[in-house]
């Protein structure tokens, strides 16, 4: 009978120590991950019983955290050892550089995180105007001076107006004139025969 109280006592001892080790199935203490790349924090932490989900990761620039070995674990929270309850890390290219490498949107995050491009920032010219044009006006036309009147054949007379007498010599005659003629000056031909300054008045 002493015996198997022995048994049940030292039964009873082994029970506590399993159940002291297993608990109730908290995870362990939150260890030190400030310093560490994102993906060794994430991995410390499934270590100890964290899961993925219950993970907030505050930064990671413009487009997020796409490849969490380019990110460093700058604050967390809870601290360590503390239980990991409500896990908070705060990450960063480099630790204590300021805010410059995660919120420029052209910085080389979006090169090393293999995306198909990072955003540029083109400035457009200003329009250019073109310069005016002046033209110069026409210059004024000037009328052309009228012809001067026909000048009277080289072969009619000047002594004879009203028909055109040949110029003497030849000698002509009324019949060939064939109409009255009115002599202007001297009379060569002999075509006003009364001498009153018109010659073939009969013909």
């Amino acid at each position: 009978m002493t015996v198997s109280r022995g048994w049940v006592a030292m039964a009873g001892v082994v029970l506590t120590v399993l159940i002291a080790a297993c608990g109730d199935g908290e995870p362990s203490a939150m260890p030190d991950l400030v310093g560490k790349r994102l993906d060794v924090a994430k991995s410390d932490l499934a270590a100890i019983g964290v899961s993925e989900n219950d993970i907030e990761v505050v930064g990671g620039g413009v487009f997020g955290v796409i490849t969490e070995a380019n990110w460093t674990v700058c604050e967390q929270e809870p601290p360590s050892g503390s239980e990991p309850n409500g896990v908070r890390l705060i990450v960063d290219r480099v630790c204590g550089g300021g805010d410059d490498a995660s919120e420029d949107p052209t910085s080389t995050t979006a090169v090393e995180d293999n995306l198909p491009f990072a955003p540029t920032t083109t400035t457009a010219s200003p329009p250019t105007t073109a310069a005016a044009t002046t033209v110069a006006p026409p210059p004024p036309t000037t009328a052309a001076p009228p012809p001067p009147p026909p000048a009277q054949a080289a072969s009619c007379d000047p002594n004879y107006s009203g028909a055109c007498v040949p110029p003497y010599p030849p000698d002509v005659d009324c019949g060939d004139i064939g109409q009255p003629v009115q002599v202007v000056g001297s009379d060569p031909h002999g075509l006003d025969r009364d001498g009153d300054g018109a010659g073939c008045e009969s013909s």
